[in-house]
């Protein structure tokens, strides 16, 4: 099994790249959360 470690970004991407992975998490959480409904 190979290790998988995580991309490094370029300095000047890090924010964009961190934004963009908190808009995942919150699109996945409202999708769970509307299929309560």
């Amino acid at each position: 099994m190979t290790d998988k470690k995580p991309l490094k970004r370029h300095k000047s991407l890090q924010p964009l790249s961190r934004d963009h992975h908190h808009g995942l998490l919150l699109a996945w959480k409202i999708r769970a959360d509307l299929r309560k409904i």
